[in-house]
C-alpha cells in the first residue's frame, strides 16, 4: 500500500476533516497536500533528495525585492473584480502570461487588477505580484503561528502509528500551518485595499484566497475546474471525491474537491476555461516522440532522452523545456549535442503543436498529460521511484502507459495506438457566466 492510499484508509477510519481551529479553519484540507509530500519522501529511501534545490537567491535581495512589492500595493488600485494569475506561460517574445486567466483578463481589460504570484516579467498584462516572502519571513521569524498542540501532537501520533515509523513531526505541521497563514496574511493586505466585490482566481490549490474570500463575504470564480473521474479518466458530473484521493490537487484545479467541507469556504461561480479544449487533433502524428521536461522532476529525464535517443537514432525526439528552464536551453543543447535526432524546444511553438505532430507524449508528471489525452495522443509515463506518488494517479487511465525502462519505452512507441475519442478533462469557458464580472 503506498502513501495515498494509506492516507485515504486513515481518512475512512478516523474523523480527521471534521476538526477545526478557533478561526473554523478546516485544518486536514489546508495540511494533507503538503502532509503527504512529506510522507513519500520520508518512506521512500530513494527519495532523500526531495526538497532539495539548486541555488537560490539571498534572503536579503529576496527581502528587499519583496519590500519593493508591499511599496507598490500600498497604490493598487480599487476595483470591483480582483483577479489572481498564476503566469506559467512564455510566448514566442519571452513575455510571461497566464493562459488559463488569459480570456477574462483581455474581457475585462482596465476594470479589474491582477494580482500574480511569483515575479514574472516581461508580463503580457499590468499586474501586481504580491509580496509573499516578506510576509512569509515575518511569520516564520516573529509572529510564528502555532497549531494547536494538543491536535497536533494527536495527528502526529496517528500518521506515525499508521505508518510503523516516524514520517512527520509536530515542528513540520507547524511549518505547512505558518505558510498557509502567511499566504492569508498575503491577500487580506490586498483584499483591504482592493476591496473587490468579486474574485477571479487561475489557482484552486490557491486555498488562502478562498479563505480570504469567505472573511469578506466576496463572490469567487474560478477558472479551472475538473469535470474527470480519476478511475477512468473519463468525463463526469462531479470532480473526484475524498475516497479517490490526492488526485485535484496535483491537477491545480478546485473542482468539488473539497466536498461537503471546503467548498462552502465562499460562494464560488466556476467560468472555466479554454485551455483544454482540443486543438490540432485532425493533424497526422509524425514519427517523433515529445518528452515533456517539468522542472523539479524534469531533471532526471536527459538521462532518459540520451539513452532512448543512442538506441533509436532513427526516431525524431523533441525535448520541450518547462517555461521556468528557458533560460537553461544552451545547457539542455550540450547535453543533447552527441544526438542528432534530439531538438529542444522552449517558447517557439505552441505546446499544443508539438502534441499533434508526435506520435507519444512521455513524461513524469506534469498537467501536459492530459493536454495530450484531449489531443488524442498516447502518454508514457515513467515511474521514477522518486515520483512514484504522482504516477500512480495515471495509472488505469485508458492511453496511459507507465513504463519503468528504456526497453519498455520502446515497446510503448512502437505499439501504442490511441483508442477511442479524446476525454473532456475540465468544464470550457462560460461566456454568460464571465459576463457576471461586468455587472
Amino acid at each position: 500500500m503506498d502513501v495515498i492510499d494509506k492516507i485515504i484508509e486513515i481518512e475512512k477510519t478516523k474523523d480527521l476533516f471534521s476538526y477545526k481551529d478557533a478561526q473554523g479553519l478546516p485544518l486536514w484540507d489546508v495540511l494533507r497536500y503538503d502532509i503527504i509530500k512529506i510522507i513519500s519522501a520520508r518512506t521512500n529511501p530513494q527519495s532523500q533528495s526531495l526538497g532539495q534545490r539548486g541555488k537560490t537567491t539571498s534572503f536579503i535581495k529576496l527581502f528587499l525585492v519583496n519590500i519593493k512589492l508591499f511599496l507598490k500595493l500600498l497604490f493598487i488600485p480599487s476595483k470591483n473584480v480582483w483577479i489572481h494569475s498564476a503566469p506559467r506561460n512564455i510566448n514566442a517574445q519571452g513575455v510571461y502570461f497566464d493562459k488559463i486567466a488569459e480570456a477574462v483578463i483581455t474581457m475585462l481589460g482596465a476594470k479589474a487588477v491582477v494580482t500574480e504570484t511569483g515575479i514574472k516579467s516581461p508580463n503580457l498584462y499590468k499586474t501586481y505580484p504580491l509580496p509573499e516572502f516578506l510576509f512569509h519571513a515575518i511569520y516564520t521569524r516573529l509572529l510564528r503561528p502555532r497549531l494547536d498542540e494538543k491536535y497536533a501532537y494527536n495527528l502526529v501520533q496517528l500518521l506515525n502509528d499508521s505508518f510503523n515509523q516516524k514520517v512527520i513531526t509536530v515542528s513540520e505541521l507547524n511549518k505547512i500551518y505558518t505558510h498557509f497563514m502567511s499566504s492569508v496574511a498575503t491577500l487580506d493586505f490586498v483584499a483591504k485595499r482592493v476591496r473587490p466585490k468579486k474574485i477571479v482566481t487561475s489557482d484552486g490549490r490557491y486555498k488562502a484566497m478562498f479563505w480570504v474570500a469567505k472573511k469578506y463575504g466576496i463572490k469567487t470564480f474560478l477558472m479551472q475546474h475538473s469535470l474527470m473521474d480519476s478511475k477512468d479518466g473519463t468525463v463526469c458530473g462531479t470532480c473526484p471525491d475524498r475516497e479517490q484521493g490526492l488526485f485535484p490537487d496535483v491537477l491545480l484545479t478546485f473542482g468539488n474537491y473539497w466536498g461537503n467541507y471546503m467548498k462552502h469556504l465562499c460562494d464560488v461561480v466556476v467560468i472555466g476555461n479554454d485551455y483544454m479544449v482540443p486543438s490540432f487533433t485532425d493533424v497526422k502524428s509524425e514519427n517523433k516522440v515529445l518528452f515533456i521536461s517539468s522542472m523539479y522532476q524534469g531533471r532526471f529525464l536527459p538521462s532518459l532522452v540520451c539513452e532512448y535517443a543512442r538506441r533509436n537514432p532513427s526516431v525524431k525526439i523533441i525535448y520541450k523545456l518547462h517555461a521556468n528552464e528557458f533560460s537553461k536551453k544552451q545547457k539542455f543543447i550540450e547535453t543533447f549535442k552527441d544526438y542528432q535526432n534530439v531538438t529542444v524546444y522552449s517558447q517557439e511553438y505552441d505546446l499544443r503543436q508539438l502534441i499533434s505532430m508526435s506520435k507519444l507524449v512521455v513524461l513524469i508528471s506534469s498537467t501536459v498529460f492530459y493536454e495530450a489525452l484531449t489531443q488524442k495522443r498516447p502518454v508514457a509515463v515513467w515511474d521514477h521511484p522518486e515520483f512514484s506518488s504522482l504516477t500512480r494517479m495515471h495509472k488505469g487511465i485508458l492511453n496511459s502507459h507507465v513504463f519503468n525502462t528504456v526497453e519498455e519505452l520502446e515497446h510503448i512507441a512502437k505499439d501504442c495506438q490511441f483508442e477511442g475519442g479524446g476525454p473532456t478533462f475540465y468544464e470550457p469557458f462560460n461566456k454568460d457566466v464571465a459576463q457576471q464580472l461586468l455587472q
